[in-house]
């Protein structure tokens, strides 16, 4: 079991590995960030950044998640609940497959099917 220290280590080793490559060392941001033009250099962080891909980095998360707070579980049907889950959608459902779990249901908010029902209407 990968403990969630060892996680934020490779998570922040990698991450700033990666980072570094792709905008520079950090001498360099700050020289950018201190010159008239600052504003179009932040600006393009963003296109630079669009090809750091963090799809490994989310599978680490996502097992070390499951190790850690369901080492135990087997061949269970899992709902999962969040933006998070959401929009990772396919990784969760690699790591359940790894593990014979069915992930049955992701919902994204669950606030938002009670705003509609409960709250469509509302004053009328």
């Amino acid at each position: 079991m990968i403990s969630a220290i060892k996680i934020v280590f490779i998570l922040s080793f990698v991450c700033r590995g990666k980072i570094k490559e792709i905008i520079g060392s950090r001498k360099e941001v700050l020289t950018q960030l201190s010159l008239e033009n600052s504003l179009k250099y932040i600006s393009s962080l963003a296109e630079k950044l669009n090809s750091f891909e963090l799809t490994e980095l989310h599978e680490l998360n996502i097992d070390a998640f499951i190790s850690s707070y369901f080492p135990k579980i087997e061949n269970e049907k899992i709902h999962v609940i969040g933006s998070y889950g959401f929009y990772q959608r396919r990784i969760i459902e690699k790591s359940f497959k790894k593990k014979s779990w069915n992930l049955e249901m992701i919902i994204q908010s669950p606030l938002a099917s009670v705003r509609r029902t409960y709250y469509n209407g509302f004053g009328e």
